[in-house]
């Protein structure tokens, strides 16, 4: 069975067994090649086998074709399945299949793996120290062991329970949680109430084991996705409970429980809630660019992995490998040019990212397939998308960063959220920002082009900018259960129509402007020279980028202050000479004064 784009040969030590899509010839030579699309695996019969197979070991080697030899994918996905009875196999299906009827190859389990008993030896001598069998059954997700105590679920799920129940078989007992004395097994503490978890962890820092569920995509059907339950280590003591939904497994990092998000191959995912592990609140940030308390999250999309903690950073797929960095924003910033493993493989170690090799078995193309270690260089670039639930209402931007053809958005030292514009590299705050042009050109290089203290920011920027419109107010919205990762994309850069746009202030409000530059296209003294106006009044006559700064390829930063707002900031450049380069802009950094 394979999954295949466009077309392929089979060799059975190294004799053709099968010939799919191609018309003639093989290797270079081969021609006529018909397109087929990769949407699932399709069954082959091999009918000739029996005259090519030998003793001792036998090759099947498959050789792919594409249609064309500019074309923008390629897939070759087999998996060989062998009856051993004697009957005939399966015959070629245009039908597309899954794996679930193969023999031997495992899928997701409809309920997960637990023993009848727990046994704890030494480990130095392998002397059995203790045994204790269940009354049901150990899920062995739901086993923690730290700081003495073995913590552990005698149960069934409800799903298992269910399933025994139209069987006829019926168990009147309760599921029960232990705390056990991890030298000798004695119970420490107990309790059958509300137990319900299919996933223990525990907090030595806090002494707080956190009773929860574990669903998600690549997990066994039977996880709980809703509901959790804070104990106290030491004596079993409810410390909070949530019915709330999420996906899992959560992740204790210190007084934080993260709940995961994304899964499988989607481009949309519910966003990933996250907890004070002690009071079960919501953990709470300020929102950059309002300033208002909002509650902490994370999104990623294309993810078939877990994310997993490190003390700084949040790792995980999110196409190619990603992460959070933990100590800053919520941006969700990519790692590109190789993808991380389906089971999680981004593990940071005393300042080192080991990243080694998982996907031997995936399908997905990415340009590096190799075992990495990556350790932290300032001066490499990351971009992150960063996704904030919509307001209910127009809210007033009080800080904010436009980057004029960036990559994506940045974090600055001050606590500048710096969105790209045009906003295509994934979600971000809707703030409406209209622009005028007369023949741009959009310029991106990367930073070290650029010598600066904000050489990220000026190292892209747009010529030909004529005029700038900024909406100094978060748009409301309405928020999906799930964010959709790529509903903004360089087809489809969002326009903003006058009548969609709202809010304005009653009185007029201060702001500080700082407009970034850099001559990006080596235009020398006078070559390059424009007005800068900010709300109609004339800001920067004459300006000439490369003479302010001292030569191409240099920061300058110009401030003004007190610039009043009622409703657009609005920003005109004009060329003095049209026969000189137009006028060209990196950023705008917007700051509220004293409100």
């Amino acid at each position: 069975m394979i999954n295949y784009d466009d077309a392929f040969i089979a060799y059975l030590n190294g004799k053709e067994t099968l010939r799919v899509g191609v018309g003639k010839g093989r290797g270079e030579e081969a021609s006529e090649i018909g397109s087929h699309e990769a949407k699932g695996h399709e069954y082959f019969r091999i009918n000739n086998h029996g005259r090519f197979l030998r003793k001792g070991m036998n090759v099947l080697a498959i050789e792919g074709h594409n249609a064309e030899v500019d074309s923008s994918d390629f897939t070759l996905d087999p998996y060989l399945a062998v009856r051993h009875d004697g009957r005939p196999g399966v015959s070629k299906s245009g039908k597309h299949v899954t794996l679930d009827n193969i023999l031997g190859v495992t899928v997701n389990a409809e309920y997960s793996s637990g023993s009848k008993t727990l046994v704890a030896m030494d480990r130095y001598s392998g002397k059995v120290l203790w045994e204790l069998d269940a009354e049901y059954s150990f899920r062995h997700n739901a086993i923690a062991v730290a700081d003495g105590k073995v913590f552990c679920i005698d149960g069934l799920s409800d799903a298992r329970l269910a399933y025994l129940k139209r069987q006829g078989v019926e168990f009147e007992g309760k599921r029960t949680l232990y705390a056990l004395d991890a030298q000798t097994g004695e119970p420490l503490w107990e309790t059958d109430k509300d137990v319900f978890g299919t996933w223990l962890s525990y907090s030595r820092e806090h002494d707080v084991l956190l009773q929860a569920g574990s669903r998600s995509a690549d997990r066994a059907k039977d996880e709980a996705g809703r509901g959790m339950v804070a104990h106290s280590g030491s004596d079993g003591t409810v410390l909070w409970s949530t019915s709330d939904a999420y996906a899992g497994p959560p992740i204790l990092y210190h007084d934080w429980v993260i709940t995961q998000t994304g899964g499988g191959s989607r481009s949309a995912a519910a966003e990933a809630k996250v907890f004070d592990l002690r009071s079960g609140e919501y953990v709470q940030r300020e929102h950059p660019m309002t300033g208002e308390r909002i509650p902490w999250t994370w999104v990623r999309f294309k993810g078939c992995n877990t994310a997993i903690a490190s003390e700084n950073l949040l790792t995980f797929r999110s196409a190619s490998a990603a992460f959070v960095d933990l100590t800053g924003g919520q941006g969700t910033a990519s790692i590109g040019g190789f993808k991380s493993g389906c089971t999680s493989n981004l593990m940071v170690a005393n300042g080192v990212l080991n990243a080694p090799d998982y996907t031997r078995t995936c399908t997905c193309s990415y340009q590096n397939q190799a075992s990495l270690a990556l350790i932290h260089m300032p001066e490499v670039e990351h971009w992150t998308f960063d996704y904030y639930p919509s307001p209910n209402s127009v809210t007033p931007v009080r800080h904010v960063g436009i980057n004029f053809g960036a990559p994506g958005n940045r974090y600055a030292e001050n606590g500048t959220l710096w969105l790209e514009f045009p906003s295509v590299g994934g979600p971000s705050p809707d703030i409406p920002v209209r622009a005028k042009y007369k023949d741009p050109r959009w310029l991106r290089f990367h930073s070290s082009r650029v010598n600066g203290q904000y050489n990220w920011i000026t190292a892209s920027g747009v010529t030909g900018i004529r005029e700038v419109y900024i909406r100094m107010f978060l748009q409301p919205g309405k928020n999906e259960s799930e964010v959709d990762g790529f509903d903004k994309h360089i087809s489809q850069i969002p326009v903003w129509s006058e009548e969609r746009i709202k809010g304005a202030f009653e009185q007029v409000r201060p702001y500080t402007v700082r407009l970034y530059f850099a001559e990006l296209e080596g235009c020398e003294i006078g070559q390059r020279v424009f007005d800068v106006s900010l709300q109609d009044r004339l800001a920067l006559e004459a300006f000439d980028i490369v003479k302010d700064a001292g030569g191409a390829n240099r920061c300058v930063v110009k401030e003004f202050k007190g610039i009043e707002v009622k409703d657009d900031l609005r920003i005109a450049l004009d060329t003095r000479n049209p026969e000189e380069a137009g006028p060209l802009l990196c950023g705008i950094e917007i700051i509220a004064e004293g409100w």
